[in-house]
């Protein structure tokens, strides 16, 4: 990785036909070529992460094949728990991929989400998240943080009713385990989605708004 400029920090592409430039523009192809050496793929899996390499914000996401390039590869969740400690992108970023990875069975990604809610500052907004993709008896224990959380601040509207996420849910599993998720090798991951799954939704923090 490198910058077009050290004043600007305008990220650079690394050169397309390279592990590294191909994880960085979410092809299917770098998927395919990271599975054949894990080791040499992990540091750009995390960059990925951390670093936001979307060229087009509107259509382009990077959550799902960055948590199947860790489910795949066999990588520690650990980093992506450790980034959620970061800026306003690095730990949103770092919830959404810990999301998928915890319906995939890792519980380290369940208990680093759950650990935010207690003691994280956007605790609310991950918890809004979880509510609505995870099963509800992974968050509904976490109620009383919540209010207790809240107290003497702006009124937190609480989580969805129970079970307001199971079709979220399935959908966002089978999406991690349905082996057409790599695609073509010269296609972006996003394109290679079923047309009829949606990912999770993101509603918003606070009663009004």
């Amino acid at each position: 990785m490198s910058y077009h400029d050290e004043t600007s920090r305008t990220l650079a592409y690394a050169s397309h036909d390279c592990l590294e430039g191909l994880l960085q523009r979410g092809r299917g192809l770098g998927a395919i070529r990271a599975r054949q050496d894990p080791h040499e793929a992990a540091a750009y899996v995390y960059d990925g992460i951390r670093r936001d390499w979307k060229w087009d914000y509107q259509t382009d996401t990077r959550y799902l094949y960055q948590a199947r390039l860790i489910k795949d590869l066999g990588l520690s969740p650990t980093p992506v728990v450790e980034q959620l400690a970061g800026d306003e992108e690095e730990w949103s970023r770092a919830a959404d991929v810990l999301e998928l990875l915890a319906l995939a069975g890792s519980h380290e990604a369940m208990e680093g989400l759950r650990a935010y809610v207690r003691q994280g500052p956007h605790w609310a907004r991950v918890l809004e998240s979880v509510a609505d993709c995870w099963p509800a008896a992974w968050w509904e224990d976490l109620g009383d943080v919540a209010r207790a959380r809240s107290a003497g601040r702006r009124r937190f509207c609480g989580p969805p009713s129970r079970g307001a996420g199971s079709g979220s849910t399935y959908r966002a599993t089978g999406l991690l385990r349905d082996p057409r998720w790599t695609g073509s090798a010269t296609r972006n991951c996003s394109s290679c989605w079923p047309p009829t799954v949606r990912s999770p939704r993101r509603r918003s923090t606070h009663c009004g708004r």
